[in-house]
This record gives C-alpha cells, structure tokens and sequence, in this order.
C-alpha cells in the first residue's frame, strides 16, 4: 500500500508550537464532550433542557478536517495525516492524526502532538476520539495502557522491594506521563514504550537499577480495540507440523513516519530434529538519526513459545576479523579484539540470507565509535542450522 503523507500550514487552533513560539493551553480537567459536531468544531457550552453543561473539545481545526474527510466506506486499515510545524530547527514538531475504522461505521481517531529538537529532548501527547455520526467523542480509554511490569526486570529486584512499591505507585499516579505511543502510518499498529521520569522530582536515581530499557509493546486495533499483537506468534502459527523447507520466514515492516523510522522486523523458523522449530526473531529500526537492532530466540513446540538463550554463535573475534588486515596493523587489531572482548554480544549484527545461511559480523550496536578505517578490519562468519543449532562452515 502506498504511503501518503500531506504537509499542511498550522492553523490558528494548533494548541503547542515549538521553539518558544506562543503556545495554547488545553483545558486538561475538561469533562468529555457530547455533540461536538465535525459541522460546527467551535461549539462552545451548550445547556440542555435538564441545565447539563456541555464543553468544548480542544482540537486544531486541521484534525477536524481531517476527520470529516474519513470515508463512510472504508478501504485503508488506518488513515493518517501529518499537519508540521515546517520549523528546520525542530523537525519533529507537530501534529499526527490516525483514524482506525470500526466494526459498526465510524471511527477511533488519534490526535497526538510532538515537540521536538532534531537532536534534543521530546516531548509528546496523545489522545483518543471516537468519530461517529459526525459527532467528535472523548474516548480516552482507547488507547492501551501496558501493566507497570513491563518496566520493571524481575531478575533485579532482589532487596529493592521498597523501590519495587514505590515505582509502581508512582506509574499507577502519573501512568500517562510514562507511556510513549508511536503509531504506524501504514499499518493499524501502535507501540507503546514506558519511559523512565528521570525530570520527575518524584523520581529516584534508585530506579535506574530496577528497569529494564527494552520496555515496550506492540497493539493492533481489531475493530474495536487495540488488542496485544506479536507478530511472532501470529508467525508461529502458520507453521506446518510436518516442515517442508529447510526454514521458513516472515518479514514485518511498516512505517512510522512521525519518528522518521522503519521498522524491519524479520522472524525465520527452522526445524528441530526432535520437532518443533527454533524461531528466531530479528526487530530492526532504522531511524533518521539511529539504527537498533535486537534478536530474540524461542523454541516452539506443542504450541508453545519459549525464550531460549545462547543458540546464536558467539564467534571469536580472530573469527571475525581480515587475517591479512591484521597482519598489516596489529595494533589495531589488538584494540578492536580488547573492545569486542569485553561485550562481545553488544558488537554482534545477525543476519539471514534467502537460503537460510546465518551471517555474523562486528557491526552491532557497540561500534558507534569505530571509524571506516576500522570496518575494513571486519568480515562475517557463515553458519549453517543442523537441527540442533547453528554450525560453522
């Protein structure tokens, strides 16, 4: 599917501006809004005949365009509109709007705003509407909210229990402030990350030894909710009990246009002599100003996915090196093989070609202070599954 991407002028309405511009407060204890019709978006306070008060819903005026604009007939899992501030020295700053149809007509619509320096701190919000009859409806239960556990790493909490409680009380008191919604442009897809408060004057620098940094999780709306989606198990489940292939694979992509990012996340599946299958999982985000890679293994077997470790090779570093390179610089040489030593899982990039090879090379998320110079030192190490697990060859 193509991926459309409009830039529009910001309207009078827009409720932040970046850079010190003048900014427009949201009424944030705003009871939700009835009738707020995409006809008439300035409606103020209206009194009904049993003297209810009814408020205003603080939209910019572009994000009431952009829903009036949503078919009755669907033909898109998710619509999508970015209304940018066009500021070069914030180039993250403005508007995102998202509608995701509903099963019975209307829609679940996204506002969310970021505030940006290309390389500085972030700030962001999002909020939810349900969009039916061309009447605006706050629905702020829609959006997914993940259990503070997936903060917190269990295999570090012994004798921190104290600030085991205290995180989870302050999550619970300001849960919105902690999660970071990134929406797909192409897909009906929504990551939600836990972000630690380090500038929260409630937070502790205590904290820091008891969360995990990998705290984030994917939703997929389903018609009518964003329910837990992992696109590993759905891969899974379409393998064959009787394997046919040598592997099998997946690829998992979509973009996320409001970071700048695609994520390419590839999940391969290969036999186990004894059945089931070994799956590997490779998520790869490829961003304007970074790249991260992360890989996960699992056996499935019986219908069960479970988290294995130590099945990728772990390769010496003389194994992934130029012979010849280090003939002619061993100093060099001896310093890489000092700086892989010390983390080698930290330098290590996966990948998997069409016929199933395993290729490993120190190119991974420790090298950022390398230079070209010494990328001509590097060379991949080929593996080949057996059943069991990844041989050399």
């Amino acid at each position: 599917m193509k991926r459309q991407f409009f830039i529009l002028s910001l309207s009078a309405l827009t409720l932040f501006s970046c850079g010190g511009s003048q900014n427009t407060k949201t009424n944030e204890n705003a009871k939700p809004a009835e009738n707020l019709t995409a006809d008439n978006p300035s409606k103020n306070e209206e009194v009904t005949e049993n003297k209810e008060v009814k408020e205003e819903i603080n939209v910019p005026e572009t994000f009431m365009n952009f829903v009036k604009k949503l078919s009755d007939n669907p033909d898109k899992p998710v619509y999508y509109l970015a209304d940018v501030d066009n500021n070069e020295n914030y180039v993250y700053c403005g508007n995102y709007y998202y509608a995701y149809p509903q099963k019975n007509g209307g829609y679940t619509t996204i506002y969310k705003r970021i505030d940006s320096a290309e390389y500085g701190s972030m700030t962001n919000w999002s909020k939810a509407f349900s969009f039916q009859n061309k009447e605006l409806h706050n629905a702020e239960n829609a959006l997914p909210v993940p259990d503070v556990s997936l903060l917190i790493d269990e295999s570090k909490t012994a004798g921190h229990e104290a600030d085991v409680n205290s995180l989870k009380e302050l999550y619970n008191k300001y849960t919105s402030k902690f999660l970071h919604y990134i929406f797909s442009d192409t897909e009906p897809i929504v990551r939600v990350e836990i972000q630690p408060l380090y500038d929260d004057k409630e937070w502790k620098d205590s904290f820091s030894d008891i969360i995990r940094y990998d705290n984030w999780s994917s939703y997929k709306w389903n018609g009518e909710k964003f329910v837990p989606y992992d696109a590993l198990t759905e891969f899974v489940k379409t393998l064959p009990a009787n394997p046919d292939k040598p592997f099998y694979h997946k690829l998992d992509s979509y973009q996320i246009v409001e970071s700048y990012c695609e994520n390419n996340n590839n999940y391969y599946a290969f036999p186990l002599k004894d059945g089931g299958y070994m799956a590997l999982a490779d998520y790869n985000s490829q961003c304007e100003a970074s790249m991260s890679w992360k890989n996960e293994t699992y056996t499935y077997k019986a219908s069960k996915l479970t988290k294995v470790d130590n099945v990728l090779p772990l390769p010496k570093a003389e194994e992934l090196l130029s012979a010849e390179k280090c003939q002619e610089n061993p100093s060099k040489a001896e310093e890489i093989t000092k700086q892989y030593n010390s983390r080698p899982k930290d330098f290590l990039i996966y990948s998997v070609d069409e016929f199933g090879s395993l290729s490993v090379s120190m190119e991974g998320n420790g090298c950022e202070q390398w230079g070209e110079d010494d990328l001509e030192f590097m060379q991949s190490a080929i593996y080949k599954w057996n059943g069991d697990s990844f041989e050399k060859q």
